[in-house]
């Protein structure tokens, strides 16, 4: 399976994340650039999941999906459940809410936690609904992603 390259030039020495992206900032997704896109790509989808939450193996921060396939997914994506900065694109729920939720790990561990984008490039357009989740989203692109490429940002409360 071929591979996407995802980068964000919004990351300090190409991973730790900025404050702004963080939700003590502004809560700013950040811009993704994406090579080798496949023409036969019908959309493609990001997720942004904490790879580092005791007690959890994984925790969703962002999802959304139904993106017409570009190179660039532009950063500071508005909350909600329909994304306006690019027509068609859907927000699932994370955290309570539609849309980016940027990293807020705690002040009393400085622990860097990782925080892995991943980039799908599928061969469908996601019939899911907007209350979706991002294990629903997992489930339904089981058997429809062409490639998918991943970028790890950090962050910890010392970043601020």
């Amino acid at each position: 399976m071929l591979s996407l390259l995802v980068s964000s030039p919004e990351f300090h020495n190409g991973h730790t994340m900025r404050y702004d992206n963080s939700a003590w900032g502004g809560d700013h997704s950040p811009e993704i650039h994406i090579m080798g896109v496949p023409a036969k790509a019908a959309t493609l989808a990001v997720t942004m999941v904490d790879e580092d939450v005791l007690g959890h193996h994984q925790r969703p921060h962002w999802v959304m999906w139904n993106i017409d396939p570009r190179d660039r997914i532009p950063g500071h994506i508005l909350p909600g459940k329909h994304v306006t900065e690019i027509m068609g694109a859907v927000q699932g729920e994370v955290l309570g809410r539609h849309g980016y939720c940027g990293p807020k790990p705690t002040w009393l561990r400085r622990i860097t936690h990782h925080y892995v984008f991943t980039v799908y490039a599928l061969d469908n357009r996601l019939s899911l609904p907007t209350r979706a989740n991002y294990h629903d989203f997992i489930h339904c692109i089981r058997g429809h992603v062409l490639c998918h490429g991943s970028l790890t940002g950090l962050f910890s409360s010392a970043n601020k």
